[in-house]
């Protein structure tokens, strides 16, 4: 780093008396950390402007030590929270989703683009890629329930379809009872009679012999399908399979 401060002293890009080589070191590497930033486009022009003229040597160190999409919402997220530079805390959440690859990373990345910018175009985005990247039934439903909520985006028809594309890769039992309670949910879609036909789809795939999937099962119908019938027929069922006082008990509970 001396022989290149020596080199552009020599040939008159540098006033020695104006910028000394501690000086030269810091804007060395702040230069050096924008090649980082080249996938967020014109945003770059954001991070020189912060990174080369305000004085945050800590946010520097911070995002020089980042590199996970979770690293750069909690920067984002702290920038935000201590009422730092608002367009160089939305660059960083862009970053964050040029580099994230886990659906939950994408929807924690949508969700602080409509709280914090209200910035639902690139939120959907983020969804979007949230879904490419979905591994189950887990993911899609964390994804659903995001997108149908009025506080985030609140688009129930696109939820009702990442609802069914969750059930369609459920694996068992509790995937099925999982989703219906998203379904019946009042801050999602609120829709008892959907619950009740998912939850029959999970009566085909529980196990008799098990009490608390039984007994799981009667209370989803009570709760998420409004469908007394069904609740009462389960936990009878739950009864019957028990053999002895803490199991009588565990069902009439």
């Amino acid at each position: 780093m001396q022989e290149l401060y020596a080199k552009e002293i020599l040939e008159g890009n540098i006033d020695p008396f104006q910028v000394d080589f501690d000086e030269f070191v810091k804007a060395q590497e702040k230069e050096r950390y924008l090649v980082g930033f080249k996938d967020v486009g014109d945003d770059t022009k954001i991070v020189e402007k912060y990174l080369l003229e305000e004085d945050e040597e800590s946010l520097l160190e911070d995002l020089k030590g980042a590199w996970r999409a979770k690293d750069y919402i909690d920067i984002a997220e702290n920038m935000l929270f201590e009422d730092l530079d608002i367009d160089m805390a939305k660059t960083v959440i862009n970053k964050a989703l040029h580099t994230a690859d886990e659906s939950e990373e994408f929807v924690d990345i949508a969700e602080l683009l409509i709280e914090e910018f209200d910035d639902k175009k690139t939120a959907r985005n983020a969804y979007e890629k949230g879904c490419e990247h979905a591994k189950d039934t887990s993911d899609l439903l964390f994804i659903a329930d995001s997108v149908a909520d009025e506080d985030y985006l609140g688009d129930k028809e696109w939820a009702q379809q990442i609802y069914q594309d969750a059930l369609s890769l459920a694996q068992g039992f509790y995937d099925f009872i999982y989703v219906a309670r998203s379904v019946s949910d009042e801050a999602y879609l609120a829709d008892q009679a959907s619950a009740k036909e998912i939850l029959d789809a999970a009566a085909t795939v529980l196990d008799p012999t098990d009490n608390a999937q039984l007994v799981r099962l009667a209370q989803s119908y009570a709760l998420y399908g409004k469908d007394g019938t069904n609740a009462k027929e389960y936990y009878i069922k739950a009864l019957g399979n028990a053999q002895n006082f803490d199991e009588f008990y565990a069902v009439l509970e």
